[in-house]
């Protein structure tokens, strides 16, 4: 699924957009941390997959040739 390209000109999508980008900063951050232990580290990584999925909408579809 990817959104129009007004879509992603909406102020509710950059809003969402914004939200997301800021999640995935602070995940990232979170996932810098050496004391965790490789289970808390794949579950930050699988959240840190989902928002980008999440923010993927917002691209224009890859054209697989």
């Amino acid at each position: 699924m990817n959104l129009s390209k007004t879509d992603r000109l909406s102020p509710i999508w950059q809003a969402v957009k914004d939200h997301l980008e800021a999640r995935l900063m602070r995940l990232r951050v979170m996932n810098e941390n050496e004391s965790l232990d490789a289970i808390q580290t794949a579950s930050i990584r699988g959240r840190i997959a989902e928002v980008k999925g999440l923010l993927s909408i917002g691209e224009d579809p890859v054209e697989i040739q």
